[in-house]
């Protein structure tokens, strides 16, 4: 009997600390007006909001179309124009003019059309695709220096493969769409694919295309320029490499006596 007296003498005691703590605490509370306690109930039911804005958005069916018709159209039509004129004029290689200067000529011929070719892509595609005319002359500059890129890589693919190159063309094509994204997202396709995106011609193509429509920085335009520039450079120092090589194997072929 005396232990249960203690606790309920217990038990009444914290009951009054309890009782003592709430009054304190209510006595803090501040007394706030309807509109306070409005405002207290929306925080309460919604404790976090957050908005999302789109920055250099493609703001139609057109210019998304738009980012990947003019490369892949004009990387068609880079294919073409060396499967027409060659890759290099065959009725110079067995005289004397420089290595560096046949296959620079020759890409200077296919560059001509090339440029006239970019002309028309882009017009065609600004008058029906929706594209803004004010994006004209910097599409204009990438579609340019898009078209004379892809020549001097097809020019490369022709110098090594022959007539095969253009079919390894079309390879080369229907793996760079799937590596930048145009068939589906970057993010679903399988590795190696994600790895060799930011290296292939296209993709730069693509990206500065994307730049230009979306109205981002001129940074992101210039980096898509320069790799296109890369890639010309690089295809036409190892066009005129190959050539080299093959002129002089043909040249000792040549001087080799007959046996009998």
């Amino acid at each position: 009997m005396r232990r249960s007296a203690d606790g309920a003498g217990q038990l009444a005691s914290g009951a009054d600390k309890i009782g003592s703590g709430l009054q304190s605490g209510a006595s803090q509370v501040p007394n706030l007006t309807t509109s306070q306690r409005t405002r207290a109930g929306e925080v309460v039911a919604n404790p976090v909001t957050a908005s999302a804005t789109r920055e250099n958005e493609l703001s139609g069916p057109g210019q998304i179309v738009s980012t990947l018709i003019l490369p892949v159209g004009l990387w068609i039509g880079a294919a073409a124009l060396v499967l027409l004129f060659g890759a290099v004029s065959r009725r110079l290689l067995a005289t004397g003019v420089g290595t560096g200067r046949l296959v620079g000529g020759a890409l200077v011929r296919g560059a001509v059309v090339a440029v006239a070719q970019a002309v028309l892509v882009v017009v065609v595609v600004a008058a029906t695709l929706g594209v803004s005319w004010g994006a004209l002359p910097p599409l204009l500059l990438v579609a340019l220096v898009a078209g004379i890129a892809f020549l001097a890589v097809h020019q490369l693919l022709q110098s090594v493969f022959g007539s095969a190159g253009t079919v390894l063309s079309i390879v080369l094509l229907g793996v760079q769409l799937v590596a930048v994204g145009g068939i589906y997202p970057i993010q679903l396709v399988s590795a190696p694919f994600q790895v060799i995106s930011p290296f292939l011609p296209l993709t730069a193509a693509v990206n500065a295309t994307t730049a230009v429509l979306t109205g981002s920085s001129g940074g992101a335009v210039a980096t898509g320029l320069l790799s296109l520039a890369l890639w010309a450079l690089l295809a036409f120092v190892l066009s005129v490499a190959v050539v080299a090589r093959r002129r002089t194997s043909t040249a000792m072929f040549s001087a080799t006596p007959a046996l009998t």
